[in-house]
């Protein structure tokens, strides 16, 4: 009896309504003490996506499609990646966003989400095994100087261990994961800067 409502349980938490993430756009405070201020160069940002905001579920590791059924979130990583690279941007150059100068080109091309357990088989059988969600994302950064383009691709992750694939902590977690991967593009875009000399 006990096994059956352990699985009814697993069941409803594994596979019920799509939840909203409450999404970070803060940008890492390390990223921020090390700003270099541009005062010279007029910039603008034009940013793009093949990401729409809204409704996605999570792969499993290696990018294998999720079960059927399986619990999703609702994201908005287009809106936040632009808010969170604007605000780099508006620190880091002050004629940011007068044209004339140079062209930043942000686009966000993927990006997604994978899930499950870590541990030995032995750990999974014993009933204490971990989970991990994963933050993936691609994007491409094109500069144009002077009628010269350089580009940059940006590709990373990170993770995050969870006790369970659903609720409030592994939302939480999600959220967390996207923050940081979306901080370290705005890392390698700063050092791509710093490589152009602006």
């Amino acid at each position: 009896m006990k096994k059956i409502i352990l699985s009814s349980i697993l069941g409803f938490s594994l596979f019920g309504c799509t939840s909203t993430l409450l999404m970070d756009s803060s940008i890492n405070d390390f990223l921020l003490l090390g700003i270099k201020t541009n005062s010279n160069d007029n910039v603008v940002l034009n940013f793009s996506s093949n990401v729409v905001d809204g409704k996605q579920v999570p792969f499993k590791k290696g990018k294998i499609p999720p079960s059927p059924g399986q619990i999703g979130f609702n994201h908005t990583e287009s809106y936040s990646l632009n808010k969170m690279a604007q605000e780099y941007m508006s620190m880091r150059f002050l004629k940011f966003g007068q044209s004339d100068g140079v062209v930043v080109d942000l686009k966000l091309r993927d990006f997604w989400i994978e899930q499950g357990p870590i541990g030995s088989f032995a750990e999974q059988l014993l009933a204490t095994t971990k989970f991990e969600v994963e933050s993936h994302i691609d994007v491409v950064v094109t500069v144009t100087i002077n009628g010269n383009t350089e580009t940059k691709i940006i590709k990373t992750s990170h993770s995050e261990q969870v006790n369970g694939l659903a609720g409030a902590i592994w939302q939480k977690q999600i959220s967390v994961c996207i923050n940081k991967v979306n901080n370290k593009v705005l890392m390698v875009m700063s050092q791509f800067f710093e490589s152009l000399n602006l």
